[in-house]
C-alpha cells in the first residue's frame, strides 16, 4: 500500500540538485602577493584612505535621478533618502575633490522640472542659483468648459512671447505635484502653474506640447561611467572552496527551477579577490566572499562595481549598490 508513495519520494529526491563543496585553499594565479597589505573598503575608509557616501537603494526609495548627475559648472549631485520615517530626500552637492559643499532636503514627491524643484504650491531654484528659499507657486485653476479657450490662448501667448513652458498629462511622471493636467510657465525665475482638464468630451480634447520635456536642462547630465579596468587590477584570487553543481540528468549551464523559470549557474570558486586600485597611492583592496566561475580568468575584472568619473574630477566614484546585497554606498577614491 505504501510502496508507490515511497517510489514517488525516491524519484523526487533523485531529481533534486545539490552543491558539492570541495576544499581548495590556495591562490589560483601564479603571482606571489603579500596579503597583509590588502584591506577591505571599510578598512580603507576607517584609515582615512578613501571616503564614503551612504546612499539609498533605488528599489526601496523613489529618487528623481538614481545615478549621480553633473552640472556644467563641474559639480556632482547625488540624491538619497533623508528620513526613513518621512517622505523626504536629500540632495548633496560635491566639488571636484570629492568634498560635500552643500545639500538640500526636498519632498520625495516633488518634481524637478527645468532645473527647478517644484511642490504643489511652492518652488525652489537651488540647482540654478544655490537659493534654497521656497517661493510661492501661483496656481491658476481652469477647469470649466469655457476655460478650454483660455488654455488655447495661453499657449499661443506663451509661444508668441517665447516663454518656456512645461505641460503634463494624466499619468505622466510629474503628476506627483498635482492630480490633474497642468502647464508651468517659466519667465524670469517667476513660475506660474495653470491647472486644467485635458478634455470635457471629445470636442474639447486638448493636445498641448510644452517646450520642456525633461527634468533637467542641458546644463545637467548623467555622470560618465568608465570601464572598471581603468581602476581595478586583479592581483590574485584565493579560493577556499570549489562549488560544483550536481543534478541528475541535466547537462550544461541552464536548468529550470521549481517555479518553471530558466536560469544559469556556473561551477565556481568561493574566496577573496586581491586587487590594486590603480590611483596615485595604488591602494590594495580585498573583496571577500566572492565567486569566480571556473571558466573565467583570475584576472577578469569583477563586473559588479560601477565606476564613475569625469576629466575635471580628482577622484573616482565607486558604486557598490546591490553587490551581494551590500549596503548601498559610494566610495570616493582619489585619482
Amino acid at each position: 500500500m505504501n510502496k508507490p508513495a515511497i517510489l514517488i519520494i525516491l524519484i523526487l529526491v533523485s531529481c533534486n540538485s545539490k552543491w558539492e563543496n570541495i576544499p581548495v585553499n590556495k591562490f589560483l594565479a601564479e603571482s606571489i602577493i603579500d596579503t597583509t597589505k590588502y584591506n577591505t573598503y571599510e578598512d580603507l575608509f576607517l584609515n582615512g584612505k578613501i571616503k564614503r557616501i551612504t546612499t539609498s537603494d533605488s528599489l526601496e526609495n523613489y529618487t528623481h535621478f538614481p545615478t549621480p548627475i553633473v552640472s556644467e559648472d563641474q559639480y556632482i549631485f547625488i540624491e538619497k533618502k533623508y528620513d526613513p520615517n518621512a517622505d523626504k530626500n536629500v540632495i548633496i552637492k560635491i566639488d571636484k575633490d570629492g568634498e560635500i559643499v552643500d545639500s538640500i532636503i526636498i519632498n520625495k514627491n516633488s518634481a524637478i522640472i527645468n532645473d527647478y524643484i517644484i511642490d504643489k504650491k511652492s518652488y525652489c531654484s537651488w540647482f540654478i542659483d544655490n537659493d534654497k528659499t521656497m517661493k510661492n507657486l501661483q496656481n491658476v485653476s481652469l477647469f470649466s468648459k469655457s476655460d478650454t479657450a483660455k488654455i488655447k490662448d495661453l499657449v499661443k501667448t506663451l509661444k508668441k512671447k517665447k516663454v518656456q513652458f512645461y505641460s503634463t498629462a494624466e499619468y505622466s511622471s510629474q503628476t506627483s505635484i498635482d492630480t490633474c493636467n497642468y502647464i508651468i510657465s517659466f519667465m524670469s525665475n517667476k513660475l506660474v502653474k495653470y491647472n486644467y482638464l485635458k478634455s470635457i468630451g471629445p470636442k474639447y480634447e486638448l493636445q498641448i506640447d510644452g517646450e520642456i520635456s525633461s527634468r533637467f536642462s542641458k546644463k545637467f547630465r548623467s555622470i560618465n561611467s568608465i570601464n572598471s579596468e581603468v581602476l581595478f587590477k586583479v592581483d590574485n584570487f584565493y579560493a577556499f572552496y570549489f562549488d560544483k553543481q550536481i543534478r541528475r540528468g541535466i547537462k550544461g549551464s541552464d536548468f529550470f527551477s521549481t517555479t518553471g523559470t530558466n536560469f544559469s549557474y556556473c561551477n565556481s570558486y568561493s574566496g577573496t579577490y586581491f586587487i590594486t586600485l590603480q590611483n596615485q597611492s595604488n591602494l590594495k583592496l580585498k573583496l571577500m566572499n566572492r565567486q569566480l566561475c571556473e571558466n573565467q580568468s583570475v584576472h577578469e575584472i569583477p563586473k559588479k562595481n560601477d565606476v564613475y568619473t569625469e576629466d575635471f574630477l580628482n577622484f573616482y566614484l565607486i558604486d557598490v549598490h546591490g553587490v551581494y546585497f551590500a549596503t548601498p554606498l559610494y566610495y570616493v577614491v582619489k585619482k
